[in-house]
This record gives C-alpha cells, sequence and structure tokens, in this order.
C-alpha cells in the first residue's frame, strides 16, 4: 500500500464536498443532481491515487467502472431488491434512481480528475521535488529556525 498525502488531501476535500452536498449544506437541484455526481468520480480517482501506485489511467478506468457499475444497480433497482430503507447510508450510497445524464457527469468528472492530476499536481510536485533536489528547502548561514 502506497500513502501519497497530496492525492488524499484532494479525496478528503471532495469527501467533505460530497457529504455537504448529500447533507443538504449545499442547497438545490442541480448541486445534488449534477455536482455531486461530477465529484464522484474525481473523490474515487484520488483516493485509488493516494493508496495505491496505480497510474492515472487505472485510476480513471476503475472509478468510471464503478460509476458505471452503481448506475447498473440502480437500473436494477438493487436498494429495492434489498429490502433497504430509503434513509439508509447503503441505500444512499446505492442510489435509487437509474440516469443516462449520470453517466455523462461521472464521465465529466473522470476528465476533470485526470486533467487536475496531470496538469496541476503533477507539474506542483515536480517543482516541489526540484525545488527540494536544488537544496532551496535547506537553512543557508545566518537564517534562524
Amino acid at each position: 500500500m502506497t500513502f501519497r498525502p497530496t492525492y488524499l488531501a484532494v479525496a478528503a476535500a471532495l469527501l467533505v464536498a460530497e457529504v455537504a452536498i448529500a447533507r443538504g449544506y449545499l442547497p438545490g437541484a442541480f448541486v445534488r443532481n449534477s455536482v455531486g455526481d461530477v465529484l464522484v468520480i474525481p473523490l474515487l480517482y484520488f483516493f485509488l491515487r493516494g493508496v495505491t501506485k496505480a497510474s492515472a489511467l487505472v485510476a480513471l478506468i476503475i472509478g468510471l467502472a464503478a460509476g458505471c457499475i452503481a448506475e447498473i444497480l440502480q437500473y436494477m433497482h438493487l436498494a429495492d431488491l434489498l429490502g433497504l430503507n430509503k434513509a439508509s447510508l447503503a441505500a444512499i450510497v446505492l442510489g435509487s434512481t437509474f440516469s443516462y445524464a449520470d453517466l455523462l457527469m461521472y464521465g465529466i468528472g473522470g476528465f476533470l480528475a485526470t486533467w487536475l492530476d496531470l496538469r496541476v499536481l503533477q507539474k506542483l510536485q515536480a517543482a516541489m521535488v526540484r525545488r527540494k533536489h536544488d537544496g532551496h528547502d535547506q537553512l543557508r548561514p545566518g537564517d534562524r529556525s
């Protein structure tokens, strides 16, 4: 198991946002029905990147596959078949309504996660490594700690 704090910090921030959306702290049907679906794939993506050595492509595929499987289970009304209480955590996580729009939102979320990772986070991490390698993080004579 790998521990990559930058990815886990992003995943934690996304989890907080998802909980806020689910609890209704961020009101509005658009937020709940669309923004929440866009954020769920990046949440999975960054969590996977934070705890495994999965490449960006592998994390993206796993995240999108999980979203698609969830939609298929919603199409099959799995929560109802299992007799889950609609207010239970399991029923909320599984969801109850299949939607092609959700699949589109998952795709948008996957694209955004990959773009953020490859265009922003990896460049930021590379800059931090270069800075550390160049010795900029070391104290110079006369500096105080």
